[in-house]
């Protein structure tokens, strides 16, 4: 499944929120300082992903005299090797009595821009986006004393001193609130800036934004931010040189394998498993919900995930609570009219909600081309008119066709279960006298007991607990699945006699829902759920295990296995043409193969068997003397194979 959107959605919404933070900081100085030239490097688990340079300086607006700052930030990174590059550029004008006076953020990703504007008055606070043609406002009580963000120059005129606490209110750009900001200055301390030590204080700010997830800034005697610190995102002051310069993006996987293979069944009613985050401050990631129930002690998590279907569980809400899901959003243009046209003509003379759910998730699913956009935030127009996305267009686009159509919706994201591993996904929930999980992705109305919730928003994307909750857990997180339940049977991956049926030399693999013929005086074996292993007298080996995919699974990335899981035992391999036999439902793909194991020549076959929903990988290894016996053999298990519905 093509899911990474979610994870660069998620990391540079969180670092331009950081980046917002640190330019606020140097504010610090303002009153000592009329002129700065300031520059970070943004650090993610250690690894460089952005750059950032701030200006301060003095100027003038509406005929008054203020602070101006401007800040230009640059984040690369690179999830699975899919990389992306977006840039940040801030002004913001301050009052000479640091009163907010306006603030405009653009945001920069392959030729698409979205622009955010404060604008303030002395009744409100207007936040005003805008994507293309597409512009929203969303307006709030203004409130005297607030400022942009907590800034060294508040701490200073506090007072700058180990003990000092005070509380204010913050514009969150993100969020479009004010919000509660506790501040403490903790210690007098030392860092290194430049290979050289530098004496400051260490403060923490505490935001009712991300709550239980405080921010660290080291600030020196003029009110200057030297570091900053929260989760695994780090700032440091440096030099132009070391800021601009780039090695690579930082590069990280966008997905958290499990220690056992198992189908990703349509029916699974709960899944158990076990979570453990190595970080610092892991903090509550997993709450309890209608998606899951979470018991904590320390970094471990013991977690039960649920089925939810249409009519089970949840709770009404208010039509208050529920005005935000109903509202067009920047990305979210449920008001368009090319959405609306849309809308209408997907639900046709259908009256009930339910159903027109069910025909706005299945029209997404059948129309949209499973392929990545080119941007992490794509508005539901342009993947209209495109008709094509990832998992996170899914979702926008379906949200927008319900709201098209006055029924709320909103986009969730979190992780998914496909198999192998769990993948960092988006999908939405629509409002039917209660939230239903609706994947559009996946076609499903409801969903199976293989999500883990993270956070779900109005706008179209991830908020700002679920984006701190991801980067824990982004190369930090283990997950093992204890058990599966699914009908009237659970599975019990380290335990094979749960999943595995024999009777004679015919093998009864349940967790699969395969069946085939064992060669006579051949073995079988297994590793756990992942493996099935046939072993002659002589040698030779037949593995046979699952290959996952939801949208289809490529001849590239078949092969791609293969050739993974020979290099594993196999020595000097030498690869012959790959052959592929594209079918209705999937891509057949044979690729023979020769090299050294165990002190032997060997020699061997790569074959995908295909169904409708499933792909299964057979490995043939035999010595090289045995050919004849061997791939007789092989041909044979392979025509016994059956595959049914997984249970």
């Amino acid at each position: 499944m093509k899911r990474s959107r979610p994870s660069f959605i998620a990391i540079f919404c969180l670092a331009a929120l950081f980046f917002i933070a640190i330019l606020q900081g140097n504010r610090a100085w303002a009153r000592d300082v009329l002129v700065d030239d300031g520059w970070f490097e943004i650090f993610l688990n250690g690894q460089k992903i952005g750059r950032e340079h701030v200006v301060l300086e003095t100027s003038t607006f509406q005929g008054k005299k203020c602070y101006h700052f401007r800040e230009y930030s640059e984040g690369r990174l690179a999830i699975d090797e899919k990389k992306s590059n977006v840039v940040t550029i801030t002004n913001a004008y301050l009052g000479m009595d640091m009163k907010p006076l306006y603030f405009k953020e653009e945001n920069r990703e392959e030729g698409q821009v979205i622009t955010t504007e404060i604008i303030i008055t002395g009744k409100d606070i207007a936040f005003r986006k805008k994507l293309g043609s597409t512009v929203t406002v969303k307006r709030i009580p203004y409130v005297k004393g607030c400022v942009f963000s907590t800034s060294g120059l508040l701490v200073k005129h506090r007072g700058l001193r180990v003990g000092n606490r005070f509380s204010v209110k913050v514009i969150y750009e993100e969020k479009g609130t004010l919000e509660r900001e506790d501040v403490e200055v903790l210690k007098r301390d030392r860092i290194e800036i430049e290979g050289s030590p530098v004496e400051c204080y260490l403060v923490k700010v505490q935001s009712s934004a991300i709550p239980g997830i405080p921010i660290w800034l080291w600030v020196d005697e003029k009110g200057r931010n030297l570091k900053m610190k929260t989760v695994t995102l780090t700032a440091l002051r440096t030099s132009k040189e070391k800021a601009s310069k780039f090695v690579s993006a930082g590069t990280y996987s966008n997905r958290i394998a499990v220690a056992q293979l198992i189908p990703p069944l349509a029916d699974i009613s709960r899944m158990k498993l076990t979570m453990r985050i190595e970080c610092d401050e892991p903090g509550e990631v997993l709450e309890n919900c209608l998606y899951q129930t979470v018991e904590k002690d320390s970094r471990n998590y013991a977690v039960t995930l649920h089925e939810i279907r249409p009519g089970t569980g949840g709770k009404k809400e208010s039509a208050e609570s529920l005005a935000p899901y109903l509202k067009p959003s920047v990305l979210i243009e449920s008001g368009d009219p090319l959405i609306k046209k849309k809308a209408r003509e997907i639900a046709g003379d259908e009256k009930e909600t339910g159903k027109r759910i069910e025909l706005l998730c299945t029209w997404v699913y059948e129309h949209l081309r499973k392929v990545e956009s080119k941007v992490a935030l794509q508005s539901a127009t342009e993947t209209l008119r495109s008709e094509s996305g990832d998992c996170t267009e899914h979702a926008t686009l379906f949200c927008a066709l319900c709201r098209a159509l006055s029924i709320p919706a909103r986009q969730a994201s979190g992780l998914v279960f496909t198999g192998s591993s769990f993948g960092f996904h988006a999908w939405a929930e629509a409002y039917n006298g209660q939230w239903v999980p609706v994947d559009a992705t996946l076609n499903r109305v409801g969903i199976p007991a293989c999500y883990i919730f993270l956070g779900a928003d109005s706008e179209g994307k991830p908020t700002i607990q679920s984006t701190v909750k991801l980067v824990k857990m982004l190369s930090n997180t283990a997950i093992s699945v204890l058990s599966v339940t699914a009908g009237d049977s659970t599975f019990i991956p380290a335990d094979p006699s749960t999943f595995m049926r024999g009777n004679g030399d015919r093998i009864d693999h349940l967790l699969w829902g395969i069946t085939l013929q064992k060669p006579a005086g051949w073995t079988a074996g297994t590793a756990g759920a992942s493996r099935l292993f046939l072993d002659s007298p002589g040698g030779s080996r037949i593995a046979l295990f699952p290959v996952y995919s939801t949208f289809s699974a490529s001849p590239q990335a078949i092969e791609e296995l293969a050739r993974s899981e020979l290099e594993k035992s196999v020595k000097n391999l030498v690869f012959g043409a790959p052959r592929y036999n594209s079918t209705e439902h999937c891509n057949l793909f044979e690729l023979s193969w020769s090299g050294e194991c165990k002190g032997r020549e060997y020699k061997g076959k790569a074959v995908a068997v295909a169904s409708r929903d499933r792909v299964f990988l057979a490995v043939l290894s035999y010595p090289v003397e045995l050919f004849s016996e061997a791939l007789l053999d092989f041909e044979k298990t392979l025509g016994s194979i059956e595959l049914r519905s997984s249970p």
